[in-house]
């Protein structure tokens, strides 16, 4: 009787609403909160956070917040650079179909990128005419140079996918846009 009761509760316990989800639309309706994050690759490897908000079964708010780190030496390790990449903002995701989980979206958010380049920059002795404007007075040695930059700008963007469920929900999208 005991081990009924603990295996009773056990499923009552951690099973989620998922299980009692007869479609996404469905799912969206009962679970109308989602906290979750991701793992991004392609342009450099990074890390996004994100928390999405269904109004109801055709449209969610998709609140994020990600960033990208892309780092590239040069073959003999003397040359170096560093792109790290932020993008947060807001998507409204629109569900055509309750029955599939495919959603398109539009969505504006702020965004901004800082970059760092050290070079090892030889300054030539004879052929000081080939030198760059910094290797004056350095004719002959090697100099080493660092640059930094920043960006920063409001995003606009749109964005297609397909978000699911299996126990939990997960979501497979691409999203395009541009920084002005």
């Amino acid at each position: 009787m005991k081990e009924n009761f603990i295996l009773i509760a056990f499923y009552f316990l951690f099973m989620t609403q998922v299980g009692l989800a007869s479609s996404p639309g469905s799912f969206r309706s009962n679970e109308t909160h989602g906290l979750g994050f991701s793992i991004i690759g392609g342009g450099g490897l990074g890390s996004s956070i994100f928390y999405d908000f269904a109004i109801n079964s055709e449209l969610q708010a998709h609140f994020f917040a990600s960033t990208v780190t892309d780092t590239s030496t040069s073959f003999f390790s003397n040359n170096s650079s560093t792109l790290q990449k932020n993008l947060a903002g807001v998507t409204l995701r629109i569900f055509p179909s309750e029955e599939y989980g495919v959603f398109f979206g539009i969505g504006a958010g702020g965004y901004s990128a800082s970059q760092t380049v050290e070079q090892d920059i030889y300054c030539y002795s004879y052929f000081t005419s080939s030198n760059p404007t910094e290797c004056t007075g350095y004719e002959g040695t090697r100099i080493k140079q660092t640059t930094e930059s920043e960006l920063s700008g409001s995003a606009g963007f749109g964005e297609i996918g397909w978000q699911g469920y299996d126990g939990y929900y997960f979501t497979v999208g691409a999203r395009g846009g541009s920084v002005s």
